[in-house]
């Protein structure tokens, strides 16, 4: 039996569809996973690793993923995406295998990540890809590479997409698939008349907004802090960063290497020297900066450096759902700062600081204007941002589980995540937590190829010296690891919040 067709669409949040906005060229909007797996029952006889299984097991698990089936359309004239069925959806142009070349370690699959990252998604197909690699060294072990758009998933949505296709504990069941109804796409007619009525019911709400201004303080209160914040955030973007080696654009070759680092390492350094996970992470980030510049003959006590540090804003409820729900910092990274315990003072001082002054709002604001202006105030702010250099690299910190997860019986040992390049910076840093290790991963965007691993080497360089500071730091706090840590404080995770 033919599914069912139905008229059915979603429109893009303003901030997903901002990442459609700035996409260019030389800036790749997607996200991304290097994720070893134990072999198991996927190594074939001949020592390749089944592909055609794979494929089989990713399709039943579609269903409870539907934005994967779906493709980008535009609403006529106003040019805004939407998200509609693909009819013609087909599984193998999305769960591809690779070759890796000999003698097929780490450094190979280095290289081949960042030539699969150096390639754009398909508008035209769902915007996500899966690569298996093939002749990956260790016989026990294989690797996949995943791409996803920015604009269909952040950052913690992109673990509810892995754990979507991993189970807690390890089968050898596929479950068929459930059958899958098929949407007709609206036609443009239709899609303009929607348009028109979400303008009138929007300009409705407007009404109600400007009443509540002028007739209660409370509301005005709100408006003077959230444009208070956004004035902040544009004039902190206009007085941008120091001309140095690390304010350099991308080019559209990407390079791309990665590290693990221990939990406990990490637990240790927030106990004795305080600060939350995020904070350790741009300060291990900024001791790696330091070290870059005095790499290429810079100065850093003469510089201004600072970093994009994207915030989760998505609630437990959320959790599960596709889109970006995602605000951002503009941290000053205290690459002057020699010593490693100091720098991380600094980091924490300096986000509580912005924190405090409610920063993050200023990106909420343009998410709210954009609501009636598609993505102009955000791609104006991207612009501000990349015109005056606001930063120099993204650097993100993911909470991931910290239990095991299973591909049928291939248990998952390790993923490190991929962070997107905006304009004006050619490097990002991103770190992900799974079962006892943050695991790093650079995307490096400039011409030397070896980049990257020595950024990789500052990092780890970096963060050895914040475990050694701490070490020879008197105790302050007993950290007590929590069931889900979203980047409390040292002080909240040892009193049990």
């Amino acid at each position: 039996m033919r599914p069912r067709s139905k008229k059915r669409y979603e429109r893009l949040s303003p901030q997903d569809a901002s990442f459609l906005a700035f996409e260019k060229p030389d800036l790749h909007m997607h996200i991304g996973l290097v994720a070893f797996f134990e072999a198991g029952s996927f190594r074939l006889d001949s020592g390749a690793i089944d592909l055609a299984k794979l494929r089989r097991h990713i399709a039943s698990r579609l269903a409870v993923l539907p934005r994967c089936r779906q493709k980008l359309a535009y609403i006529p004239f106003a040019r805004q995406p939407v998200w509609v069925d693909d009819a013609s959806f087909r599984i193998e142009d999305h769960v591809r295998e690779v070759t890796l070349g000999e003698p097929g370690g780490d450094g190979e699959l280095g290289r081949l990540a960042g030539e699969l990252f150096s390639v754009q998604l398909d508008r035209a197909k769902p915007l996500w890809e899966l690569w298996l690699v093939q002749g990956y060294g260790d016989p026990g072990r294989f690797a996949l590479v995943c791409k996803i758009h920015h604009a269909m998933i952040d950052g913690i949505a992109a673990i509810d997409f892995m754990g979507a296709l991993l189970t807690p504990a390890p089968t050898d069941a596929i479950v068929d698939a459930p059958p899958t109804t098929t949407y007709a796409a609206p036609h443009p007619v239709r899609l303009l008349i929607d348009e028109a009525m979400r303008w009138a019911a929007a300009s409705g709400s407007l009404a109600l907004a400007l009443r509540r201004f002028a007739t209660k303080a409370a509301t005005r209160a709100a408006f003077r802090e959230r444009a208070a914040a956004l004035i902040l955030l544009i004039a902190r973007g206009i007085h941008g960063t120091s001309p140095s080696p690390l304010r350099v654009g991308a080019s559209a070759r990407r390079w791309y290497a990665w590290m693990a680092t221990d939990r406990a390492d990490e637990r240790a350094v927030r106990a004795r020297l305080g600060g939350s996970r995020d904070d350790v992470t741009v300060a291990t980030a900024a001791g790696a900066a330091r070290s870059y510049l005095l790499r290429h003959g810079a100065d850093p006590g003469r510089l201004r450096v600072r970093a994009m540090a994207p915030m989760s804003r998505r609630a437990r409820a959320e959790r599960g759902r596709f889109g970006n729900r995602v605000s951002i910092l503009i941290v000053d990274l205290p690459v002057a700062e020699a010593d490693p315990a100091r720098r991380l003072q600094r980091v924490s001082e300096h986000v509580a600081d912005l924190k405090e002054a409610k920063r993050p709002l200023g990106v909420d604001v343009l998410t709210q204007i954009d609501r009636w202006t598609g993505t102009l105030a955000q791609t104006a702010s991207m612009w501000i941002a990349t015109h005056f250099h606001a930063y120099n690299l993204m650097v993100t910190n993911v909470p991931g589980p910290p239990l095991p997860l299973y591909l049928l019986d291939a248990k998952l040992l390790a993923m490190h995540p991929l962070a997107p390049i905006f304009g004006g910076h050619h490097i990002s840093v991103a770190a992900l937590s799974y079962l006892g290790k943050v695991h790093w991963g650079v995307q490096y965007a400039g011409d030397d190829p070896d980049e990257a691993s020595r950024i990789v080497d500052d990092l780890r360089d970096s963060f050895d010296a914040l475990v050694v500071a701490a070490a020879a730091a008197p105790a302050r706090l007993r950290v007590v690891e929590p069931a889900v840590d979203d980047g409390m404080s040292a002080a909240e995770i040892a009193s049990g919040a």
